[in-house]
This record gives structure tokens, sequence and C-alpha cells, in this order.
């Protein structure tokens, strides 16, 4: 009885509450629409980065599975990504010039 009743008091401590769930779900939403905006700003200026997509369907996994932490963490992974594709799109387009050749000046 004992053994029991340490495992079922173990098992409350470690098992979290309803609502430590629910604000799991609400940070991971919140976190999942911010990556999902991010990428769609680097979509539209044609920087999507490839890895965008794979971290947000794995942050959604991840979720699924309950595992609250690892998804928010994810999610927050393909928003800098969204993030780093929009600053390159912007610093591509300041410094494209740059990679043209230039001909010579005409004497």
């Amino acid at each position: 009885m004992g053994k029991r009743l340490i495992l079922l008091l173990l098992g409350s401590i470690l098992m979290p509450p309803g609502g430590y769930t629910e604000q799991g779900s609400a940070q991971f939403e919140a976190a999942y629409q911010a990556a999902q905006q991010a990428r769609q700003r680097a979509s539209a200026l044609g920087y999507e980065w490839t890895t965008t997509r794979k971290l947000l369907k794995a942050a959604k996994a991840a979720a699924a599975s309950g595992d609250y932490a690892t998804a928010i963490e994810l999610a927050r992974e393909a928003e800098r990504h969204g993030e780093l594709a929009v600053e390159q799109a912007q610093y591509e387009d300041q410094v494209w010039m740059n990679a043209v050749p230039r001909l010579p000046d005409k004497p």
C-alpha cells in the first residue's frame, strides 16, 4: 500500500495541471501565428527559406503530442528564420548592384 501511495503522489506532482496545458497551448498558438506572419512576409519578398515550413510542421507535430515547450521553441525558431529571410531580402535589395560587372568607362 505504501508504494502505491508514493507512486500516486509522485504522479500527481509530475503531471502538469490542466491550466498549464491550456497556457502552453495559448503560448504555442501565439508563437505559431507570429512565425506564420514572418514566413509570409519573407515569402512575399521571394525569400522564404526552405527550413521555415519544416520547423512549423515540426512545431505543429510537437504541439499535437502535447509537448508545448518544444512546439513553442520550434515556432520561435521558425519566426526567427522568417525574420532573417526578410533581412536577407532587404540586404540583397540594397547591394545587388555590387554583383553586376561594370563596363570600363570609355576614354
